[in-house]
């Protein structure tokens, strides 16, 4: 069904690399699933893999070395990367995207929500944690970014994905082919969400998504990000 040569999971800490690799074993039942403590203990066997592994890397431990993963990402073009971390803060979530990667899943996200991020990575999405920027509290004596005459940012969950994209230094095409949309389309939807903000460039749109991302005006929080993408390609 899906076009990887195997599941390559990169975890520290022994207990939790083996209760993955097991989830995935069974999530997976016709791809091979191997397990390593350290990213470049795999990379040094890792043409024995092919070259399109879905590999998952655990923060369980710290941040992961950026810089390492990049290069492997520059090598293996067909590669596809999930990062699983006990940090769900913006900042890190768009660094580490920034990179290359394609999911980023918070620990505090659940295992069905994790499982179907994976299936969509797998189908050529990428999956952006959005649910876990938002919080629900006022900033005190501050305007957020972009806020209307009744307080409402009246951004839509797409626009969110585009930002996320813009936010990760993406191009256009790169957004285009992760959310399945014409180039064109997202263009026309950049230049609303530069109106909608009040700003007139790309940089200008990431350096306020955090105030975007976290401010208590935006009504809908979800973290089932893609999955109508998702269910459209199983079907």
């Amino acid at each position: 069904m899906y076009a990887i040569d195997a599941i390559v999971v990169v975890c520290p800490l022994a207990l939790w690399r083996d209760c993955i690799s097991r989830v995935l074993a069974v999530e997976f039942p016709n791809i091979p699933v191997l397990a390593f403590s350290d990213l470049r203990e795999w990379y040094s066997v890792s043409d024995w893999h092919g070259d399109s592994p879905l590999l998952l890397i655990s923060e369980a431990r710290g941040g992961i070395d950026l810089e390492s993963v990049a290069e492997i990402l520059e090598r293996k073009r067909d590669m596809k990367t999930v990062v699983f971390s006990k940090n769900g803060n913006i900042s890190r979530i768009l660094e580490v995207m920034s990179v290359g990667v394609q999911a980023y899943i918070p620990n505090n996200l659940t295992l069905e929500i994790a499982m179907k991020a994976i299936h969509l990575v797998l189908v050529g999405g990428s999956f952006f944690p959005v649910a876990s920027f938002f919080e629900k509290k006022a900033t005190r004596g501050a305007v957020p970014v972009g806020q209307g005459p009744k307080g409402d940012f009246r951004i839509s969950r797409r626009e969110l994905e585009i930002i996320a994209g813009v936010s990760c230094g993406r191009s256009n095409a790169s957004i285009a082919k992760a959310l399945n949309l014409r180039e064109s389309t997202i263009k026309v939807h950049v230049r609303n969400i530069m109106k909608k903000i009040g700003v007139n460039t790309r940089t200008a749109i990431a350096y306020k998504s955090e105030d975007i991302f976290h401010s208590s005006l935006i009504n809908e929080v979800y973290s089932d990000l893609g999955e109508a993408f998702l269910e459209s390609k199983r079907g």
